[in-house]
């Protein structure tokens, strides 16, 4: 379960939350950055054409690491490039037990933060020449970052809501 972090929530060294109530109507970039107990998920950016960036972290006992996260808009479908990834104990893992790629996904970021991006086939055939693995995903609703820039492409999909206590 996430916890948004902002300034009308609170949290303490035992992990305790309190978080606010946001509608997914007029949500803001500045309001879609979230933490939990083992992941946080940075303010998303508009690419521009309905994508959305974000870069991300996490650390569980099975490891840590950091992503960038690259979503369409339209279809709700993502792309995570893992940039860099320890593994805490065995490599048996949907990772290699250490992936270092922070430079590789640095240029991506980079080249789509300049060029914009056509399509997420375009993405995973960046990370491909750069020996990055991209991860796909499908999320079964609107993101946050693309109500705050797109809420105009959400087309059936149901549409986001914070989770909170």
């Amino acid at each position: 379960m996430s916890y948004r972090l902002r300034s009308c929530a609170t949290a303490t060294m035992t992990m305790a939350f309190a978080a606010c109530s946001v509608p997914g109507a007029g949500v803001s970039a500045k309001d879609c950055g979230r933490l939990d107990i083992e992941a946080g998920t940075g303010v998303p950016q508009n690419l521009g054409g309905g994508f959305v960036g974000a870069e991300g972290g996490y650390g569980t006992p099975a490891g840590e690491g950091s992503y960038y996260q690259v979503t369409d808009c339209r279809s709700a479908k993502e792309i995570t490039l893992i940039a860099q990834h320890q593994a805490s104990g065995a490599a048996d893992g949907v990772l290699p037990s250490r992936v270092d790629k922070q430079a590789e996904v640095a240029a991506i970021r980079t080249r789509l933060e300049a060029n914009g991006l056509r399509s997420l086939d375009e993405l995973s055939a960046m990370a491909a020449g750069a020996k990055v693995i991209a991860q796909p995903y499908q999320q079964d609703r609107q993101s946050c970052g693309c109500q705050a820039f797109y809420p105009e492409l959400r087309g059936n999909l149901p549409p986001y809501a914070e989770r909170t206590l």
